[in-house]
This record gives C-alpha cells, structure tokens and sequence, in this order.
C-alpha cells in the first residue's frame, strides 16, 4: 500500500471508528462534502488540508496511521503446527474456529449447533481453542480470535492435505463472469530479476489485502453489504509440457 493510500486509509478508519460521515467531516472543514469526496476519491491531499483533517478528527496523522498498523498486526497470520493437526483432526473445532475468527458471537454460535450439540460440547470446544492459543474465551461469554482467519495455510502441511483439493475445486467451480469476481491467468518467460519485482508486488498487495481485512472485521460487522470472500494470490513456475500435454488432448491437434 503506497503511503498516499495509507494515510487515506488511517482518516477513512478513524472516521469509522467514530460513527462520523463525510458530510460531518465536511461541515467541521467548513466545505463541501463534494469536495471531502473528491479528497478519497482522486486520492489528492495538501499537507494543509491533512492537517486540517487530522485536527476535525482529534488525532494526530503519527496517532492515525499507529491505529492502523496495531490493527493489521492485532492477529497471528500463520497457524504453527499443533494448531494445524488439531484443526485438521477434528472438523467441530475447525468450524468452531473460522466462526469466532469470522466474528459469530457466542449466542450465534451456540444457536447455530444447538440442534446438534449441547452448549457444554460448544463451551468445551472453546475451551479447546483457547488452550491451543487460537482463540481468547472469557466467561462473559465474550470471544475473539488470536490467529487470523486467514493465516497461511502450510502447503503440504495437515490442513493442506485435508482441505485444499475440496477448497480448490469450490473456488474455480465459476465461470467468474460476475460483477464481482475477478480471474485472469497470464503465461509466459520472465527472467528470475523480474519474478522477484512480481513477487515483490504481491507480497505489497498482500500487506494491502490484510489491511483491509482487518479493518472491516472490527467495522460495519453487521453490514447487509458484505460478502465472504476467497481472494487467491499466487505464482509459480511451470514447465511448457504443461500446455503440451493439453495441447495433445485437444480434439483440434
């Protein structure tokens, strides 16, 4: 994320964080909330007018933007390897998990296995996440995750080996001709100092992603807008006998 965007992203947050709308914010600029708009949107910002911005919001841009990086990093982003046997060995914990780190409540939790299983069996379950330091469980019935929902996931590892060929083939069962969806696969020779820039490249748009993933798992949780999503992020070489061995099997050659 380039730092214009940061900073962009660190005002949107507090905003949120304070229930304040643009055309709140515009009033206190004394504007037009057109013109508030047009800030975001068009990404343009005068140091003058950040200022003035981070004066409406009672915070400095050093406070704004520490907000937003606590708030990326708040959660684990990889699963160690007790904790990925544990979730692959048993399928009640590894739903339990993904519906605390996706923001279900206890009650929401509960009623969603209450024809199922007990609240005991649910509170033991918890209990089980918490001693494998996946999750926090307070007796107040509060809950939230320590390991990110969306942590790597080790290739080869337990839950690769259990999950990923299921997940896989539920993620490409799309012609991804949606509004919404995005595909596009590109071939072809790069030299090894240009697959390190696009490494580079995901690896930024990567920090972006999880930017924003954090961010909207603490706003508008409730929201009727969103969607769950599967974003996937990769490359790798291949070797051209690949596309020979597709090539042989089609009707056309």
């Amino acid at each position: 994320m380039s730092e214009k965007k940061r900073i962009l992203e660190a005002v949107r947050m507090r905003m949120r964080r304070d229930g304040m709308t643009y055309a709140q914010l515009a009033k206190k600029l004394s504007i037009s909330e057109v013109s508030v708009k047009r800030y975001f949107s068009e990404e343009r910002l005068s140091l003058d007018t950040l200022d003035e911005i981070c004066k409406a919001l009672g915070a400095s841009l050093e406070e704004l933007l520490a907000e937003l990086k606590s708030l990326a990093h708040i959660q684990i982003d990889t699963f160690s390897q007790e904790q990925e046997q544990a979730l692959a060995a048993d399928e009640f914990l590894f739903n339990l998990f993904f519906m605390v780190a996706r923001n279900y409540s206890f009650d929401a939790i509960e009623t969603r296995f209450s024809k199922k299983l007990p609240t005991a069996k649910v509170i033991k379950g918890l209990r089980e996440l918490e001693t494998l330091r996946l999750i926090e469980y307070r007796s107040n019935k509060e809950i939230r995750t320590l390991v990110s929902g969306n942590a790597q996931i080790k290739p080869g590892g337990a839950l690769w080996k259990k999950y990923s060929a299921v997940s896989i083939k539920e993620f490409f069962d799309s012609s991804f001709s949606k509004s919404n969806e995005y595909f596009k696969l590109s071939i072809g020779y790069i030299s090894d100092e240009n697959a390190k820039h696009l490494k580079k490249k995901f690896e930024l748009l990567e920090d972006e992603l999880k930017t924003m993933l954090a961010i909207e798992s603490v706003t508008n949780k409730n929201s009727r807008n969103k969607k769950f999503y599967w974003i996937a992020n990769s490359f790798r070489p291949m070797e051209s006998s690949v596309l020979e061995v597709i090539a042989e099997r089609s009707k056309f050659i």
